[in-house]
């Protein structure tokens, strides 16, 4: 068995140096596996470095999982007299050599046969490769600290990102508001422009801002077109009237207002009976907040 290092190192050097081979060398790793092969190279068009890269690590790597070793890239390297690469594979990831010098005689049976094999075999020096590892691992902790702390860092910056979006939301959504009431204020103080009252109201004209204050207050419960509508229903009002009148109103909330202006100038009755008809019609829309809110 190799390292994960070492694998990873043998993998980038055979990517580099022989990747246009990369389909024989799938054949001697594993072979019948002509089904990924045509997958991988259907996936990675035209880029025969990652197709080598992802057969080593997702087919081969997945497959022979511990069992997967440097040596066994090296013998496949040999065989396709892929020398070069197979020599720099050994050097970089120290592979263990074989000689044919001074080694006892051993006997090895191919098919009956019996075949005498001369060789000695150089071994690594452990306490050496102990030490790299080690080393590895040192400098592997020291950045996995480092890559934490960044991370760590990240998350604070986005948490107070995340605030500040909060509270500039917040910010907006008053300004918003703010805008949308002055914006009715505005409209109101419009409307009695083209309507100027004299210097001294009579009884009547203070009546009848008692009422336009008591239709905006009322106004300003509707949000939606569709309430609108339907109020413009319930108070008789025709259609193209209430579309009409949204058309020339900046919001809702004017147009609200504008309908029931409509419908009180058209109603026979005094202030008392148009109270009482606006908390039927009110309460016919299930708008009881509308009544506590605005007639108590």
């Amino acid at each position: 068995m190799s390292s994960d290092i070492d694998l990873e190192k043998a993998f980038d050097i055979i990517c580099d140096k022989s990747c246009d081979r990369w389909e024989d060398i799938a054949q001697k790793l594993s072979p019948g596996n002509q089904t990924r092969i045509a997958s991988l190279k259907q996936e990675y068009r035209d880029n025969l470095r990652q197709q080598c890269y992802n057969y080593l690590t997702r087919v081969w790597w997945e497959e022979q999982g511990d069992e997967a070793s440097v040596q066994e890239l090296c013998r496949v390297l040999g065989e396709l007299r892929l020398n070069r690469t197979k020599s720099l594979v050994e050097e970089v990831c120290n592979v263990t050599t074989v000689t044919h010098q001074k080694r006892p005689y051993q006997y090895f049976h191919t098919e009956g046969d019996q075949h005498l094999f001369k060789g000695q075999v150089n071994l690594k020096d452990n306490d050496r490769q102990v030490e790299c590892f080690q080393a590895e691992v040192k400098d592997t902790k020291r950045k996995l600290d480092k890559y934490a702390s960044q991370v760590s860092e990240l998350r604070i910056k986005d948490k107070e990102q995340t605030k500040e979006i909060t509270q500039l939301r917040k910010k907006t959504h008053e300004q918003e508001e703010t805008i949308r009431e002055l914006t009715n204020k505005i409209e109101v103080l419009n409307e009695n422009k083209k309507c100027p009252s004299a210097s001294y109201p009579s009884d009547r004209e203070k009546t009848e801002t008692e009422v336009d204050k008591t239709l905006m207050k009322a106004a300003h419960h509707f949000s939606s077109e569709t309430e609108l509508f339907e109020l413009g229903t319930h108070l008789n009002i025709g259609y193209d009237k209430i579309q009409a009148i949204k058309t020339d109103s900046s919001t809702i909330t004017m147009a609200v207002y504008r309908a029931l202006q409509t419908w009180v100038k058209n109603f026979k009755g005094d202030n008392e009976k148009i109270q009482e008809q606006m908390i039927d019609v009110l309460r016919v829309m299930r708008r009881l907040d509308i009544v506590t809110d605005v007639f108590g």
